[in-house]
């Protein structure tokens, strides 16, 4: 699970850089970004809207990033809606389990056997 800032650090990385400056979005308003459900056909078609505003973002990957990492329930981040960025994050935790899965079965395979167990599979 993704932790959610406090205040201070979220607004810090929330325009780290700059890039909010450089997002296409703020030639839009706000209120395309955020669409009163996901499900309802006015809500789909404001969703692709603004969707179609981030596929032509230069900074489009640092909106995710904040996203992903400040965790908003709401809204169009970096071209994901809220139930994108839940599978995003959901799939993002199942492949550093499997990784860390990985890496504790090669540690335990690279072990050195010690000394008493070689002495006792040599009997």
């Amino acid at each position: 699970m993704f932790l959610r800032l406090e205040p201070r650090r979220a607004r810090l990385l929330f325009d780290a850089g700059g890039w909010r400056r450089r997002a296409a979005c703020r030639e839009t308003g706000p209120e395309l970004f955020f669409p009163a459900g996901e499900r309802d056909e006015a809500a789909v078609a404001q969703t692709a809207a603004a969707k179609q505003v981030c596929a032509r973002c230069d900074v489009r990957l640092h909106c995710l990033t904040y996203a992903l990492v400040a965790n908003p329930e709401d809204g169009i981040w970096g071209g994901l809606g809220p139930s994108e960025r839940r599978a995003l994050q959901r799939a993002r935790r199942a492949r550093r389990e499997a990784r860390t899965e990985r890496t504790e079965k090669e540690e335990a395979v690279a072990a050195p056997i010690p000394d008493h167990a070689a002495r006792s599979a040599a009997q």
